[in-house]
């Protein structure tokens, strides 16, 4: 029968409200080996350890003291392909690629990057440079006061900045430090090498740049072998904040209210919205390779974890954290195990928030799955979302743009009345979003949250407000300010009497909530035995929940609900004994034919594909 296409067709909605996400990666860092060369090309063999660049390539270096350790170059394996530079105060790295035989001296790497091997460079006076790591040719010094990793000997005040450190070919016995071309406090440095290939989280850290001399990441590669984390696991550690430049986090602790929905028997979906919270903890960072781990910190399923890993990809590609030994992200209500790609939006603004320090609205509520270049991508269970928002007080809602015709959906079936008490936005990417989470928002923003405020509180006064000429003034001036204000562009459809109609998939959707219960029972009846047929209860809640959708729905499925109010009045006739069996079965032939037109229907199918609840 046609109901058990819409059974397939509600446990593929139930699939694609948890599962929007890519598969994710399990990344195991290598090990270093201090000193050691060996046979294992796939660990970092460290050749270095020291604040002092004096101690480079030399035996001067004491293993057993905290800042002095360096080898002779002949411990590197034969097959060097890559070095590491890395702090071993914040655990930051950076990795280029490299031979052998360009260890113990000047190089540059490509156009831009330099590795600096020397011990010392001697200027015109006979004074000496010491220096040693990584220059960025575009990141000139101007003065002796510079942050230096080079200096060129023929003009002492001039060279390029990078990672390392240096000292001035003067008398001055300080030395300067560098990160990412910044000045920072003395530090020990450590050098490795490895001939093996790179791990993806290595991949991360890997500097490499292009004709235009603007960084990009090394290429993104699964592990084989990797799986998906157990649900349960509140231990599992993801892809870390590693970019360049780092930075230390200018807050701590931050939540924004996240939305998730609970499927219910009816077939329908409960909205809801929990205080989601991140949490940094100061410290130096606790893997082997120096990164932060972000983990969950309260019982989520996989599909959280997978959005995670993507939302870190993004991320990654512009920011980098220090000082920081770990990263947890929990909901407020933690009993309950979650799951779902729709919390990416609220991890990318929470973590984004704990980097640059703004302060995130707390009215306002967010929901978005994220894809592993920063758009916010289609979520389901939008109207669901919606009242939870608002039964949670929520004055704002942040939706993925590509949700809009989900919101329109919204306002076709529960009426202007939705907008009454939460104002929608729609977010097209990580940085759309942070513009709107935040609290100091641009003053085109906040002025259109402010005038929109206005409108509610006159539709609160009149529910006829919307349709006059004040109304329409208004949503026009706030979609002037901010064109992403779905709220503000589907009333002002409402203003021109122009109420859209339900799409396809809604309409085909509430046809099913509406008929569950009923068909429930006539299941539970054939189980048992007896003749299935429907109770006056049944009937008439089905029927009304029918007749409220048929005006609402698509054109192309309104033939559709038709024929099952056409079965269910039939059902309720063979129940007052008005009618005969082989009369129902007719209609419910003729049902099964609705449905069977809607299947057959390739352009309506495909569209149906694509569209959510």
């Amino acid at each position: 029968m046609r109901y058990g296409r819409l059974v397939i067709g509600l446990a593929a909605l139930c699939v694609s409200l948890l599962c929007q996400a890519t598969a994710r990666a399990d990344h195991n860092a290598a090990a270093a080996a201090v000193g050691a060369s060996g046979s294992d090309t796939s660990a970092w063999t460290v050749i270095f350890r020291s604040d002092d660049p004096k101690l480079w390539n030399t035996d001067a270096g004491n293993p057993s003291q905290a800042n002095g350790f360096a080898v002779g170059l002949d411990a590197a394996p034969e097959g060097v392909r890559y070095l590491r530079l890395r702090r071993l105060d914040s655990g930051d790295a950076v990795i280029v690629a490299i031979g052998r035989e360009q260890l113990p001296r000047t190089v540059n790497l490509d156009s831009e990057l330099i590795w600096i091997g020397n011990a010392a460079i001697r200027g015109p006076q006979g004074n000496q440079n010491k220096l040693l790591g990584i220059a960025r040719r575009s990141w000139a010094t101007k003065n002796q006061q510079d942050d230096l990793v080079g200096r060129a000997p023929k003009k002492l005040n001039s060279g390029f900045r990078g990672w390392g450190f240096s000292k001035a070919a003067s008398p001055d016995p300080s030395q300067s430090y560098s990160w990412a071309g910044q000045r920072i406090d003395k530090t020990v440095f450590e050098i490795a090498v490895k001939g093996g290939e790179l791990t993806h989280l290595e991949e991360l850290s890997l500097l490499s740049f292009g004709p235009d001399a603007a960084p990009r990441q090394g290429p993104a590669r699964q592990k084989p072998g990797s799986s998906l984390p157990d649900a349960q696991s509140s231990a599992d550690l993801h892809e870390s904040l590693v970019s360049r430049p780092t930075t230390r986090p200018a807050k701590l602790q931050t939540s924004i209210e996240a939305l998730y929905v609970v499927p219910q028997d009816t077939g329908g979906m409960l909205g809801l919205a929990s205080r989601f919270i991140l949490t940094a903890t100061p410290g130096a960072p606790g893997s082997a390779e120096g990164s932060t781990p972000v983990s969950f910190a309260t019982p989520v399923g996989p599909e959280m974890h997978m959005v995670l890993d993507d939302v870190l990809r993004a991320i990654n590609l512009k920011y980098g954290v220090s000082g920081v030994s770990k990263v947890e992200l929990s909901f407020e209500d933690k009993y309950t195990a979650k799951d779902g790609g729709s919390i990416g939006a609220a991890i990318g603004t929470l973590i984004l928030s704990m980097i640059q320090g703004f302060d995130i609205d707390p009215n306002l509520a967010i929901t978005g799955d994220v894809s592993a270049d920063g758009k916010i991508r289609r979520i389901g269970g939008v109207a669901a979302k919606l009242r939870g928002a608002a039964e949670a007080q929520c004055k704002l809602v942040a939706v993925p743009a590509e949700n809009y015709e989900q919101v329109q959906d919204a306002l076709a079936y529960e009426g202007p009345g939705i907008f009454a008490n939460v104002q929608v936005l729609g977010i097209g990417d990580l940085e759309e979003a942070m513009a709107i989470v935040r609290s100091d928002r641009d003053p085109k923003l906040a002025q259109a949250i402010d005038l929109f405020a206005q409108i509610q509180q006159a539709m609160g006064k009149s529910s006829a407000y919307i349709y006059g000429r004040d109304a329409h003034a208004k949503l026009t001036q706030v979609l002037a300010l901010a064109p992403n204000h779905y709220s503000a562009k589907l009333l002002l459809m409402v203003n021109g009497r122009n109420l859209p109609r339900l799409s396809a998939r809604a309409s085909e959707y509430y046809t099913f909530v509406a008929v569950e219960s009923m068909w429930e029972t006539m299941h539970v009846q054939a189980q048992a035995g007896a003749t299935p047929q429907l109770t006056a209860a049944a009937t008439d809640a089905a029927l009304k929940e029918l007749h409220k959708l048929r005006p609402l729905a698509d054109l192309r499925v309104q033939p559709y609900v038709d024929a099952w109010i056409d079965f269910i009045q039939g059902c309720d006739q063979l129940r007052q004994g008005t009618t005969t069996w082989q009369m129902v079965e007719t209609k419910h032939q003729a049902l099964l034919n609705e449905g069977i037109k809607l299947d057959a229907n390739r352009d309506l199918a495909e569209k149906m594909l694509h569209e959510g609840i």
